[in-house]
């Protein structure tokens, strides 16, 4: 999220532009990509997680509902 800021800052020279570009990204825009967190942690703090990145997958979500359950 920090570098998404950064980028968007840099790039459209605007705080509030930014910030708009950010909420429509992740507000609009990502949950229609079938969006998937990658979680991971570090060394020092073994038993704290965080997000290490995001996936966005081009299939559709409420194809991939159809599957049923595996077990």
């Amino acid at each position: 999220m920090q570098a998404t800021y950064l980028n968007y800052l840099k790039q459209y020279g605007s705080r509030d532009k930014a910030l708009e570009m950010m909420a429509n990204e992740y507000g609009a825009n990502i949950p229609t990509r079938n969006l998937h967190f990658i979680m991971g942690n570090m060394a020092k703090r073994p038993w704290q997680f965080i997000v290490i990145g995001l996936l966005r997958s081009g299939l559709d979500p409420a194809e991939l509902a159809k599957q049923g359950a595996l077990f």
